[in-house]
């Protein structure tokens, strides 16, 4: 990653932000979606839902071998039988707020 990037994060939101890899730009999706980050996941980072290139569940990237990151969070948004917060939209980045490692 040529980035680092850090998440926000509220007091006792019980996310572990470097599993999964959390190196995004402090717009904190990792608690929106569950502990998982789209943005780093997923190889095209959709951050809205999957992307016309999902079959059956599974990415295209890599040949359909891996399943969609936007799969997972669902099973993870139905796991709390939260489906209904599943649909809320993401604005896009601001991209002016990212920062290259170490140019603080």
């Amino acid at each position: 990653m040529i980035f680092q990037y850090h998440c926000k994060r509220e007091e006792n939101d019980n996310l572990d932000l470097n599993q999964n890899g959390c190196t995004i730009c402090s717009e904190g999706f990792k608690k929106e979606t569950k502990g998982i980050c789209p943005f780093v996941q997923c190889p095209k980072s959709m951050l809205n839902g999957p992307c016309s290139d999902m079959l059956n569940g599974k990415c295209r990237i890599g040949g359909y071998q891996n399943e969609c990151i936007w799969v997972q969070i669902y099973y993870r948004f139905a796991e709390q039988n939260r489906k209904k917060d599943f649909s809320s939209y993401c604005p896009p980045l601001d991209w002016r707020h990212i920062y290259p490692r170490g140019a603080e």
